[in-house]
């Protein structure tokens, strides 16, 4: 979770010391991420894991029928970011600056102290994810994450959430997820699709989406209360 966040932290400087756009430095801390776990584990599937993984990842509140954890931890998260989005200072530098930096300067917020702080806060919540997956999976996979990237990134998208920045929130990307997770399961659910083209069929959906995206990213009003 320590080392989660320093990268998170790291990405945030770079991007705002050399002006790199936080979507690739992202991209390539997950790759350097990627590389490194892939090499300290050798590629082997580690299955021994920590109790406190085990028990995020599979546990549940209440005995054997109860709440899984995992459930309580995503739901916590989204309240947490929601509120921070929504009702804090902070929130709302969060969409000035993806708005437009140059217009949040002039506003005097701090942008890439916004910029660095989001990216250790994504850095923080990744690593937390990293965590709650190993334990539902029960085991370390170091090939799950361009996997798990993909689907982050359709889920957003299909949320509606900006990718030039400024316009979403987190009940968007919760009615993404689902709209993402319903696709995903029913096309899984109809045997006579080849695997093949599930992947073609759910490609074609979120350029679709990215479509949508891109023509309301320029015609809706980018501030805090889209």
């Amino acid at each position: 979770l320590g080392t989660a966040t320093v990268m998170g932290f790291a990405s945030g400087i770079a991007s705002t010391r050399f002006r790199i756009p936080t979507f690739m430095i992202t991209l390539a801390m997950s790759l350097i991420a990627a590389g490194l776990t892939t090499y300290i584990s050798k590629g082997r599937v580690i299955s021994q894991l920590p109790e406190t993984a085990k028990f995020l990842g599979s546990g549940r509140i209440g005995g054997p029928d109860g709440i899984r954890v995992l459930i309580v931890v995503a739901a916590v998260s989204l309240l947490v970011g929601h509120l921070i989005l929504r009702y804090t200072r902070f929130g709302r530098y969060i969409y000035m600056t993806g708005a437009s930096k140059s217009a949040a300067r002039l506003a005097g917020v701090n942008t890439d102290m916004t910029i660095t702080a989001v990216l250790t806060i994504c850095g923080f919540t990744a690593g937390l994810a990293g965590i709650v997956s190993m334990g539902r999976l029960g085991s370390a996979q170091p090939d799950a994450v361009p996997s798990f990237l993909i689907d982050t990134i359709g889920a957003v998208v299909l949320g509606g959430t900006a990718l030039t920045g400024g316009r979403g929130s987190m009940v968007q990307t919760v009615i993404g997820l689902l709209m993402y997770g319903t696709l995903r399961n029913g096309l899984d659910n109809i045997p006579s699709i080849d695997v093949y083209l599930k992947e073609f069929i759910t490609g074609i959906v979120l350029i679709a989406a990215l479509i949508v995206n891109v023509v309301f990213s320029g015609k809706a009003p980018r501030d805090r209360s889209v």
